[in-house]
């Protein structure tokens, strides 16, 4: 009976041969024979600075608040076809209070997430200029509904 290695734990498998699974792919990568989708790898390249920056937090809620509305984003933005050639990349802001911002910018448009130090009061907020329909919104994490801000985003929604 041959072996497979999940981690350090064996695991019998009764089929030939001996297997170590690999670690995963990259994320934002989906691979299906040799094809590499490019939606995944454009939307990717949106969120890299950010996640980047990331990494370098010290606050480890922070940093795991700040990575889950990144993953948030990107799946978002892949679900929504989001044609991220012509749109901007998303940017970080460090204010003096100890927060992190992350903002996503168009002309007429901006989309923000603030990660405060204080537990339970980070959020996000929306606000669109008055040519493009002149509306605002914001909220603690909890009422995210990253789908719904992605299409203000895009100018997506009906009026």
């Amino acid at each position: 009976m041959s072996s497979l290695a999940l981690g350090s734990r064996p695991y019998q498998n009764p089929s030939e041969g001996s297997y170590v699974l690999e670690d995963p792919l990259p994320e934002s990568s989906y691979v299906l024979g040799n094809a590499v989708f490019a939606v995944s790898s454009a939307v990717g390249s949106m969120v890299a600075p950010v996640r980047e920056r990331i990494r370098t937090l010290r606050d480890p809620r922070m940093k795991t608040e700040a990575a889950s509305i990144i993953e948030q984003f990107r799946v978002a933005a892949e679900d929504a076809c989001l044609d991220s050639s012509t749109a901007p990349p998303l940017h970080v802001l460090e204010p003096e209070d100890g927060s992190f911002l992350i903002e996503w910018q168009m002309r007429d448009r901006t989309l923000g997430f603030c990660i405060e130090p204080t537990e339970g009061q980070s959020g996000w907020y929306y606000a669109s200029s008055k040519e493009s329909g002149g509306q605002c919104g914001a909220g603690l994490l909890p009422s995210l509904d990253m789908k719904a801000l992605l299409s203000l985003m895009q100018g997506k929604v009906n009026r």
